[in-house]
Order: structure tokens, then sequence, then C-alpha cells
């Protein structure tokens, strides 16, 4: 075994190539299985796995062939990104060596999640809602209360998120839900380069779909198609006006029915039919701006909601 070591360490990369019988970019009980024919038959040509370089093929190399295969050694480290959203992803790395690099509208949270992102006008936002569960700084976020904890968060003014029934499916498919106290913490809930919305962002974002500056500094329901056009993914919508308008989808950034976690009694409601969003203006003391569509309304409602509830994030680039 000590000779087999140091062969492996000295010639381990030519002789992978030499017994790789079938070129499958393996070695394999198959390859054993071709160097025995190859030794009943007598057609070695000289090169192919000679382990102990003695000029022969013979059992000794096929013992160090299997030898090889069960302590896999054949598996050579190669480093590089491992990443396939990298733009110098390597797909034949198998170790990350931590030097990914991605394009300038890469959005990555602190926890690794990468989220797709939608140029409109000069903004650059995310097309996907916030699933983080850690602040920026790599601190839990707070989760896991129940109805009454969830509501009580108000006393301490404690940001934390919760996953729509508390099932995990939910937060794969809607993101996370947050209240404005984590939202509106200076360890910053966004990924790198991106932050919460005010709401003058979510009104020039409106304003780029065609609201009128008098309706986006509006309250309540305002504006025509723009909550159609800012939604997305119809099989997750009920049936509406919202999804029925021609204008639904048409942005790219895919607003979602992720439901909201009620500041009265901590239940989840309306997922399919709502989504709420945050901004990270304060309305007052106990409220803040947020963004509401709905299935049943093709325009965009803005008005303030308890800062103890729970809403969907979407986050816009610095």
């Amino acid at each position: 075994m000590k000779r087999l070591l140091m062969i492996i360490l000295t010639t381990i990369s030519p002789i992978l190539a030499q017994c790789d019988w079938n070129d499958d970019g393996t070695v394999d009980v198959l390859d054993v299985v071709s160097m025995v024919d190859c030794i009943l038959t007598n057609c070695w040509n000289g090169s192919q796995c000679d382990w102990n370089g003695d000029g022969d093929l013979n059992v000794i190399d096929v013992v160090d062939t299997i030898d090889c295969i069960l302590f896999d050694c054949f598996s050579v480290d190669v480093y590089g990104c491992t990443d396939p959203e990298a733009i110098n992803y390597n797909p034949d790395a198998n170790i990350d060596d931590g030097g990914c690099e991605y394009a300038d509208d890469t959005c990555i949270d602190i926890d690794g999640n990468i989220y797709d992102t939608i140029q409109l006008g000069d903004q650059l936002w995310m097309a996907e809602n916030l699933k983080v569960t850690h602040y920026r700084n790599g601190e839990e976020i707070p989760t896991g209360f129940n109805d009454s904890g969830w509501i009580n968060l108000n006393d301490t003014e404690t940001g934390a998120y919760a996953v729509y029934n508390d099932d995990p499916v939910n937060a794969e498919t809607y993101g996370n839900l947050y209240n404005w106290y984590a939202v509106d913490d200076s360890r910053g809930v966004c990924p790198e380069d991106f932050h919460i919305p005010t709401d003058e962002e979510w009104m020039e974002l409106e304003m780029y779909m065609g609201m009128s500056y008098e309706e986006a500094h509006d309250s309540d329901n305002r504006g025509t198609d723009q909550g159609s056009q800012l939604a997305g993914n119809a099989d997750l919508w009920f049936s509406g006006s919202l999804e029925n308008d021609p204008a639904f989808g048409s942005s790219g950034f895919t607003a979602l029915p992720g439901g909201y976690r009620s500041y009265g009694n901590g239940y989840y409601i309306f997922v399919g039919e709502i989504g709420w969003f945050w901004s990270s203006t304060a309305y007052n003391n106990n409220r803040a701006w947020h963004r509401v569509l709905s299935y049943d309304n093709s325009d965009v409602n803005r008005s303030s909601i308890f800062k103890r509830s729970g809403s969907s994030v979407r986050c816009v680039g610095d």
C-alpha cells in the first residue's frame, strides 16, 4: 500500500488517463473488467495502467487499480468557482475557491440566496420576494413566534420574520413575511448594494409604469393597470381583474400574492389573493407606508399599515 500511495502522489493524472479504458472520465469496475480482458487476450499496447512501471500489464496492476478505486484516489481536487450563477463558473471545479464573480446586477443575500433582478427605468429591483433569515451582518432574524408572540413583538419593537402557515414550501415560493421592525433595522435585511425602497421610490416605479404624478402621490387605489404590470406568475394568483388585464406580467417585476400575517391576531391570510410590500417610510409611530396588489384590481393600493404586520419585501438597488 505504501508503494501504491507513492505512485498516486506522483503519477495520479497520467494513470487516470491510462486506466480509463472506456474514456468516460472515471475509473470504475468496467475499466477493471477491460483490464482483465486485455491481460487474457494479450492486447496490451505497452502503456495502459502499468502502475509499477515494470513494462507489463498483470494481476499486480489489477490489484493496484482496485485499491485506488476503493480509496477513491482517482478523485482530483479542482479549485474554481462552483456557482452556476457566476460569470466565471467552472463546471469542472469540485472545490469552491471563493473567487466567484457576478455581474453588476446580481443580487445575493447573506444566506447565499440569489435573486433575479429587473431594470425598470433608473431603478434596479429584485424580481423575487426576499427570503433571507439573517441580517446583513450575519445575526439571525428572530422567527418561530406563535400568534400572540407575533403581535406582542410590537411592545419591544423587535424585528422578526414568519413563513406563511409555517410551511417552508411557502418561503421558497413567496419569500418570508417580515414585520417593519426588521425592515427598519440598521443591520439591514437587503443584500449588499440593495436597500428597502422608500415610499418615494415606489412612486418612481409606479410613474415609470405610467401612473400620473398626482395619482402616485395619492393614497388608496390609484392608477390604471400598474398593478397588473407589476404582478406575475398567473398560476399563483386567484382569477380576477389583476390577472385578466392584458398588461399582466409585462414589466418583469413578478409581484406575487404572498399573503400577510395579521397585526391583530397573528393569523396568516390571503395567500393567492393579495401581495403586501413594505416601504422603509414610516407613516407615524405605529404605521408605515406599503403597497398592495389584489387579485380583483388591476391598479396599486398605497396605504399605511401597522408595523407589527407581516408583509413581503422587495429590495431596490442603491
